[in-house]
């Protein structure tokens, strides 16, 4: 943080003594360091502000802290610059501060001092007196107050040397600081740093280092001699405050990423929002580095829960201090009322899953073919996976209904296992037609399936054998299923001694075929009682007729054929020809004959005065008298006349 611009300062004695010192072990010879890895055990903030926040000799870009060792206090601070200072007496100057009691102001400063030994732009040393340690009054939340310097013994109360390598020697003292840990691509002299690290002995072992001392900041200042109470050139927070850490974290992993709100907003140019992602290369965690943020208890940092998510659980601690700090709401995603301590780190982790799809499947049994299956003879599967029987929806036998919560989202496909008997529709609802459906976070979906019992068929075979003269065709045969109506059978291709009829559409059931006498021909059954069809299921039953031999027979019988005549007179002559009709009769009454026999005949031609005769007599086949008309129908010169009945008759007594 850049609070004054940097000044050319006068140079040292300790800057003189820093040369010859470096001269003296040799380490003006050294061209470049070696690669260098910040230990595991530093907790490590880079420059809030970014790089080249200020110009190069002052600008810093890193502090780091490692407490995790019971008798010593380890720190680090770098430069964003390691050619800064080969003019004359020039020095890079930076303290780090101490809050012994949470309050934010400085309690304890420790300085460092580099330079350039030689003008030699490839090393960078501690001059000799670095570092320097001084008390102060707790008033300064930026500097040293009323600084007092602090005696040590070196290295067993204070050691420093290159970062990971203080081998608490004297050489190493003044080894080349110049490590290849620069956090910003444009920063000054990439990818290098010039970075020394201090190890501290605590007071309660015997040390300098005040009880309950915590680092807050490394600020750069025009002299790190006089304990850094002058404005800092730059700081790597914002002065009197803490850190605040999102961690997030979902089981497996996601693609999906999260957004977190800090408020109030950190000091600028900090950002107030943030995204993690946690993806399963990241092993489902990710985490905000440090963000700054000034001491208060009522910091708050809020989730934006994406749609198809819930956050199940949300906590922060502070860095050392058992139990959690602010109140979390699931609901709405906030953790308010955080406390933020003075240089501590205050981790707020948020723990998220994702809210499965809810699926509901549905099924639909259609019996109206006699099909006797119910909804939980019924099943289906996932991708592929076990098949799960459908269970029954309320009363009805005949509807199911599953409900599947644990799928992830994506894309899906539904199938059931066939069942004999039963055509399923295609699935319906959220399902495509193939059973496919893809699937979201969150989401709710149906899917619909229809089972229809399928019809039995019957097929009825029509044989006619024809080996004894027969010669009736399979069309001329019928027959019927139980009592419904016989039914004429169909030719069978070019056979017409063949028929088939085929019965769809018919229920799942047992049935019988019988056929009508069929008069001449003998009828034997293959497969036609009692034949069971299941649902979707054929059967053929086959009536075989065979023409039977003639048996034939004979009776006699007589009978009288009798004719009649009549003679015409007074018939005038010259016009045309009339007709004669001669009807025979079996009962008279009166002169009134009835009911007649036979078939009338008639002679036609009828012209002139004579006798004219029946061509062909009526047979009689019954003893009895019988009686004759005679009917004329006249012509242009005649009139009509009929013969009275009863005028002449003929009996029969006896017909054998």
């Amino acid at each position: 943080m850049a609070l004054i611009a940097p000044r050319r300062r006068a140079r040292s004695r300790w800057a003189a003594l820093a040369v010859t010192a470096a001269a003296a072990l040799g380490i003006l010879a050294i061209s470049q360091a070696s690669a260098t890895t910040i230990p595991g055990g530093f907790f490590v903030v880079n420059d809030q502000q970014g790089a080249n926040d200020v110009p190069g000799q002052v600008d810093l870009t890193r502090m780091g802290r490692d407490d995790s060792h019971a008798t010593t206090a380890k720190i680090f601070m770098s430069w964003d610059s390691t050619d800064s200072w080969t003019g004359n007496g020039q020095t890079g100057d930076a303290c780090a501060l101490f809050d012994k009691n949470g309050n934010g102001g400085i309690d304890f400063v420790i300085c460092g001092q580099i330079t350039n030994p030689n003008a030699n732009p490839a090393v960078v040393a501690q001059t000799p007196n670095s570092p320097f340690a001084f008390s102060c009054n707790d008033k300064k939340i930026d500097r040293c107050g009323t600084p007092s310097p602090v005696a040590y013994s070196w290295p067993t109360q204070i050691a420093s040397g290159p970062l990971g390598a203080i081998s608490y020697t004297s050489a190493n003292r003044f080894a080349n600081l110049i490590t290849d840990t620069d956090p910003f691509a444009s920063g000054s002299n990439n990818p290098n740093d010039s970075t020394l690290e201090i190890d501290i002995l605590k007071s309660t072992a015997g040390g300098i280092l005040p009880v309950g001392s915590q680092l807050v900041n490394v600020c750069s200042y025009p002299s790190a001699g006089n304990g850094g109470n002058n404005n800092p050139f730059d700081c790597i927070t914002s002065p009197g405050g803490g850190f605040v850490t999102i961690v997030k974290n979902v089981a497996g992993g996601t693609t999906q990423s999260f957004g977190f709100t800090v408020a109030p907003a950190p000091p600028a140019p900090e950002p107030a929002t943030y995204t993690l992602s946690p993806t399963a290369a990241k092993s489902g965690t990710d985490t905000t580095g440090p963000i700054g943020a000034l001491i208060a208890t009522n910091e708050s940092v809020t989730e934006t829960i994406p749609s198809g998510w819930t956050l199940s659980s949300a906590s922060c601690s502070i860095e050392g201090v058992s139990g959690t700090t602010g109140t979390a709401n699931t609901t709405t995603g906030a953790i308010t009322g955080i406390t933020v301590a003075s240089g501590k780190v205050t981790t707020c982790t948020f723990n998220d899953a994702p809210v499965l799809p809810k699926l509901t499947i549905t099924k639909t049994v259609i019996n109206d073919n006699g099909g006797t299956k119910q909804a939980t003879d019924f099943s289906f599967t996932v991708d592929g996976g076990t098949a799960t029987a459908f269970t029954q929806d309320g009363t009805t036998v005949l509807a199911g209904k599953n409900h599947v919560n644990t799928l992830s989202a994506g894309a899906h496909t539904l199938a059931e296992p066939s069942v004999s008997g039963y055509s399923p529709s295609s699935w319906g609802g959220d399902c495509a037609a193939d059973g496919s459906i893809t699937l979201s976070l969150g989401g709710t979906a149906t899917c619909t399936i229809t089972n229809d019992d399928q019809a039995a068929t019957l097929i009825v075979k029509k044989v006619v054998v024809n080996d004894s003269g027969g010669t009736s065709q399979a069309t001329a045969f019928s027959f019927q299923v139980g009592t419904a109506t016989a039914v004429s059978f169909l030719q069978d291709g070019a056979d017409v001694l063949k028929g088939k009829n085929t019965l769809t559409n018919l229920s799942a059931g047992t049935y019988s075929v019988t056929e009508p006498t069929a008069s001449g021909y003998s009828t034997t059954y293959d497969n036609c009682t009692n034949v069971v069809i299941a649902n979707g299921g054929t059967a053929t039953c086959t009536i075989t007729n065979d023409d039977q031999a003639a048996t034939p027979s004979g009776t006699t019988a007589q009978n009288y054929v009798l004719f009649d005549s009549l003679t015409m007179s007074g018939l005038r002559t010259g016009a045309t020809p009339g007709k004669l009709t001669f009807t025979l009769w079996s009962t008279k009454t009166g002169t009134v004959c009835s009911v007649p026999v036979g078939t009338p005949v008639d002679v036609t031609g009828v012209s002139s005065n004579t006798t004219y005769s029946m061509a062909t007599g009526i047979p009689v086949t019954d003893a009895g008298t019988y009686y004759w008309t005679v009917h004329y129908t006249g012509d242009a010169f005649n009139a009509p006349f009929t013969t009275t009945c009863g005028s002449e008759s003929t009996t029969i007594t006896k017909v054998q």
